[in-house]
């Protein structure tokens, strides 16, 4: 059984058009469900509840990606639910991680139904399905028996899936590995350096566990949301998010 969160943006005129055959597709590939349209106010978590109690099988996000944010925290509190999503509207750098297309074509991806099942990052208590920025960056880094902090301020990434737009699956991370990746970038010295491009020094670090500290709070950004502290405990949930992704995914 299927539902389907229609963010309350998508109800404007402006998507009424390919909101109608989002809907003549489904029927015509047997999946349609129950449609539950979001207010401003109103918690989805109470609403998935309810509808999981009552057999929702599939639930679908439709809107941008902070729409599937906030469904898709919800969805992994029901290990037996499965995460769908149709992108419309701006941004849907998440949908093209998972390889979904925007409007209409997602349908088809929803109809294949290729699942897989996915770790989800953990901040101060938070869940984060694609990553972590930070910049700039000059925190203390704590990590099993390592520990460091940069010498000059740089920028910091940790990426379950990515940040934000990435050309290639080559800057994704595997969200089925269990760990979390650490991208850290700082400047070099390089001397007498006029008309030369600085040279940035790259550290990658697989983890698990991490903790990131500063004597004054800092701002990152978790799956496109600010957090501000002078702590921040960051930790691996493995296996946690059951997601319909397309082909095309990117890892």
């Amino acid at each position: 059984m299927y539902g389907y969160i229609y963010d309350e943006f998508v109800q404007k005129p402006k998507f009424q058009k390919e909101l109608a055959d989002i809907e003549s597709r489904l029927t015509d590939l047997g999946l349609s469900g129950k449609v539950v349209r979001l207010a401003l106010f109103r918690d989805p978590s109470e609403i998935i509840a309810g509808e999981v109690s009552r057999g929702l099988a599939t639930v679908v996000a439709v809107g941008n990606d902070e729409t599937a944010r906030r469904v898709l925290d919800v969805v992994a509190e029901y290990p037996g639910t499965t995460f769908g999503y149709i992108p419309l509207g701006a941004p849907t750098f998440l949908a093209r991680l998972l390889g979904i297309p925007e409007g209409v074509e997602a349908c088809d991806v929803l109809s294949g139904r290729i699942v897989e099942t996915i770790d989800m990052g953990v901040v101060n208590g938070k869940r984060f399905l694609a990553g972590i920025a930070c910049a700039p960056f000059r925190a203390e880094i704590s990590c099993a028996s390592f520990r460091m902090r940069p010498k000059k301020a740089g920028s910091l990434q940790v990426r379950n899936l990515a940040v934000g737009f990435v050309p290639s699956p080559e800057q994704v991370a595997d969200p089925r590995d269990g760990k979390l990746e650490a991208v850290l970038e700082v400047e070099e010295p390089r001397g007498w350096r006029f008309f030369r491009k600085p040279k940035m020094g790259r550290t990658v670090l697989p983890f698990t566990r991490m903790e990131l500290r500063d004597d004054k709070p800092f701002t990152i950004v978790a799956d496109g949301e600010e957090m501000t502290s002078d702590r921040f405990d960051i930790s691996i949930e493995p296996k946690m998010l059951k997601v319909i992704t397309g082909r095309s995914r990117m890892f």
